[in-house]
């Protein structure tokens, strides 16, 4: 049975009980517990303490070893929540009539348009929506999946800083982790081509 997407989901979700995690960003120094954070150690799981990620070999971004890659996210609640759940009928009707090789080409210029610049505030954590009922697209899904959201997220699983702005090469990366994860997760009626009305 498909699990029921957890309401008011966020990185700092967890479900340790069951394996999925929300972890400390390995690149940073925590000194304040509190909000949900009961261990401070960069790149463990705030909530309970362990550390199942091999941060070095995730940052390294072998693009031989997605595979390994996939694995590890979906260790952290929201990334298994996005491989996991299902996508909405205004996500699926919009990839239907998009087409799959129009949602391929809209890729990379959704993940430079969010993750190029470099992380200016809080509002720069927000821009795709988390809540299933305002998700509009199926790329939106991947981006979380694959931690390809935002800076923070980029920063945390791949070993982005946010303070400068990403090469070509590290939005080509982050794209073929969304293509790779609409490979796996676009329904087959998402036809090559726009469906005809």
């Amino acid at each position: 049975m498909s699990p029921i997407p957890k309401l008011n989901i966020t990185c700092g979700t967890s479900d340790c009980d069951n394996g999925h995690h929300a972890f400390n960003s390995p690149l940073r120094k925590y000194k304040q517990r509190g909000h949900g954070r009961n261990f401070l150690e960069s790149g463990v799981c705030k909530k309970c303490g362990v550390a199942p990620v091999d941060w070095a070999h995730v940052h390294a971004r072998d693009p031989n070893d997605i595979r390994n890659t996939f694995e590890q996210l979906r260790l952290e609640f929201i990334r298994w929540e996005f491989w996991t759940r299902p996508f909405n009928e205004r996500s699926l009707l919009h990839a239907k009539q998009t087409g799959r090789k129009q949602i391929f080409a809209d890729v990379t210029p959704t993940i430079d348009r969010i993750l190029r610049k470099v992380a200016t505030g809080h509002w720069d954590n927000m821009q795709v929506p988390v809540a299933q009922e305002k998700m509009s697209s199926v790329i939106q899904y991947a981006q979380h999946a694959v931690a390809a959201c935002c800076r923070k997220c980029a920063e945390t699983w791949h070993g982005l800083p946010q303070n400068r702005t990403l090469t070509n090469q590290e939005i080509e990366y982050l794209s073929m982790l969304v293509c790779k994860y609409l490979d796996e997760r676009l329904p087959a009626s998402v036809g090559e081509e726009p469906a005809s009305e």
